[in-house]
């Protein structure tokens, strides 16, 4: 509650990137349904690095990004938190 996790223009790029990486494909009815592709990576999310699919992630660095406009943060600070996160992510997933 009180931190959003992205706008309808930024939910309409992360879908044409999702499409042009060929994570997801639409139908003629432009019914979105992910690929095989999307489907492993999401299986290989959900068991090393489950956190990346938690709604309550997006929505923390939405407000840490939020934080930064707001000078609560330095950008700095969060990049650092940022930067952690990937490379224990990236740890648990090789």
């Amino acid at each position: 509650k009180g931190s959003g996790i992205g706008t309808s223009a930024t939910r309409a790029e992360t879908i044409k990137k999702l499409l042009a990486n060929h994570y997801i494909q639409a139908d003629r009815k432009q019914v979105l349904s992910p690929t095989l592709l999307g489907e492993a990576i999401y299986e290989i999310l959900a068991l090393c690095a489950p956190s990346t699919l938690s709604p309550e992630m997006t929505a923390s660095w939405e407000k840490g990004l939020s934080q930064i406009v707001d000078s609560q943060v330095s950008k700095d600070l969060y990049l650092q938190k940022m930067y952690n996160y990937i490379r224990k992510t990236t740890e648990a997933i090789r």
